[in-house]
């Protein structure tokens, strides 16, 4: 229920709510019948049950166990919990430094909408204000991003599209649209090699995890279609996952058609990108200082992302939920190790009478010492092993 329906409660579906209380009423139900099943298992082994002081050692645990169900099913969810948090936590970490490294393939890029300020050169728009970059950049390379005559909505037909509430929009937006020759140039800035395409094929381009599982498909059954008016057929079988400019939200291309440039310039401009690489000496500061009044001019349908500043955001947010999940995770284990610790010194009064029976019936020394060890242990490990296989399930 939990891996159909997401681990988030909802008002409306109850499933997480049902999924929870199903969970605590299992776990409990599990340790409550563990230790039969263990000493039944063990019994039927006779080699192992009837070895040293082992079926002493497997009551005892079976006994811990059944005694100490409800403080086995709290430490249990407070493992899975830490299991959690931590896992969150590292993989977090993982994804932040590949995503750094590759949502910014540029030092900088600034970007303007045509219906706004018309098709002309970002970077004289920038010399007029200020901001000539000819004296930081080593190389700039402008690009356009153009508009398909049909929508997101249409190269998804026949697929049952789920998308992220923050992309539903997109669905009646028109497919973005970028000619072979920009995407080339994006490429080469990036020491990348170039693609090929004849004058009637084209290619896809996404890195967006929302809407990549609708586009792989949509290349799928899309062997040929025509874009204004003209019939492209398929080069590719791959999705091409390539970043061609930066968003300050990552990587966040929904999906692009790659075609040849006489079919691109036949369609409606909708945005040009002017792509930045610094200069090994170029002060990036100073230059992020000459772009803040573009962010701020509403005006105008410039805007820009750097690639600093984007390090700061991803190290930043991220680094700050690393550090929460990998902290709540150690808590929640000192927690449990404390309650288990605690227990076990609870019943040291039991411990001393038993094992020194044992002593008493002609048992060794090494022998009760390694017996005590192991049952410390397994009372400990049996928990985070039921923790592990949940969440590895």
């Amino acid at each position: 229920m939990f891996y159909r329906n997401g681990i988030l409660p909802s008002r409306e579906n109850r499933s997480f709510q049902v999924a929870g209380i199903l969970l605590v009423a299992g776990t409990f139900l599990f340790f409550y019948s563990l230790s039969t099943v263990l000493v039944q298992v063990l019994r039927a082994n006779s080699n192992v049950y009837l070895r040293g002081l082992n079926t002493f050692l497997v009551r005892q645990v079976g006994s811990k166990i059944r005694t100490n169900v409800f403080l086995m099913t709290i430490v249990y969810g407070l493992l899975t919990v830490t299991i959690c948090a931590v896992s969150v936590g590292v993989s977090t970490a993982l994804a932040m430094n590949e995503l750094s490294g590759s949502a910014t393939p540029y030092d900088l890029n600034v970007l303007s909408n045509v219906s706004t300020d018309g098709d002309s050169s970002i970077l004289e728009y920038l010399a007029s204000k200020d901001a000539d970059l000819s004296g930081y950049a080593e190389n700039m390379e402008q690009i356009s991003i153009y508009e398909a005559d049909f929508t997101y909505g249409s190269l998804f037909e026949g697929q049952n599209v789920e998308l992220w509430p923050i992309d539903e929009g997109i669905l009646d937006s028109g497919v973005s649209v970028l000619a072979v020759s920009d995407f080339n140039c994006a490429l080469k800035m990036q020491g990348k090699e170039p693609v090929a395409l004849t004058e009637n094929q084209y290619l896809l381009n996404c890195n967006y995890k929302g809407t990549f599982q609708y586009v792989e498909k949509a290349l799928e059954s899309h062997a040929a279609f025509v874009l204004a008016g003209i019939p492209l057929q398929r080069a590719s079988d791959t999705v091409l996952e390539e970043t061609y400019f930066m968003t300050s939200v990552g990587n966040n291309d929904r999906g692009t058609l790659i075609v040849p440039d006489a079919v691109a310039r036949s369609l409606t401009k909708d945005v040009n990108v002017l792509l930045v690489q610094y200069r090994p000496d170029a002060d990036s500061d100073a230059v992020l200082q000459k772009m803040i009044p573009m962010g701020l001019d509403d005006t105008h349908g410039y805007r820009y992302a750097e690639k600093n500043m984007m390090y700061d955001m991803f190290y930043g947010l991220n680094a700050l939920i690393s550090f929460l999940c990998c902290y709540v995770g150690l808590i929640f284990l000192l927690i449990c190790a404390a309650l288990l610790a605690l227990k076990q010194l609870t019943e040291t009064t039991d411990n001393i009478y038993r094992y020194g029976l044992l002593q008493k019936l002609g048992a060794k020394k090494e022998q009760i010492n390694r017996t005590l060890l192991s049952q410390t242990a397994i009372f400990f490990a049996v928990p985070l092993a039921v923790a592990g296989i949940f969440l590895s399930s």
